[in-house]
């Protein structure tokens, strides 16, 4: 399943992907932008400013392991897109 994600400066909840089971996300920065990305252990806000979050430059992937129950947190300044894949957890870097 890919979900597609219109970034906005700040932690934003309609840019948040919540992992109710364990799984592998594959994230792709699908913008001319730098997004910013994290991951929280519940569906709160992170406490860190975007800024200094995570970076996923332009073009980039990353795939993550997630466990069930966190959130992984977007943003982009000025703007940007990134589309997340999810597949199932294979057992490796939860």
């Amino acid at each position: 399943m890919t979900t597609a994600y219109d970034l906005t400066p700040d932690w934003n909840a309609a840019n948040r992907y919540d992992v109710t089971t364990a799984a592998t996300l594959l994230m792709t920065n699908t913008s001319a932008y730098d997004i910013r990305w994290a991951r929280t252990a519940d569906i709160l806000q992170p406490l860190l400013d975007p800024q200094v979050a995570a970076m996923l430059r332009s073009g980039e992937s990353i795939s993550l392991s997630i466990p069930g129950g966190q959130s992984l947190w977007l943003a982009a300044h000025p703007r940007g897109s990134v589309a997340v894949d999810v597949f199932p957890y294979t057992g490796q870097g939860v």
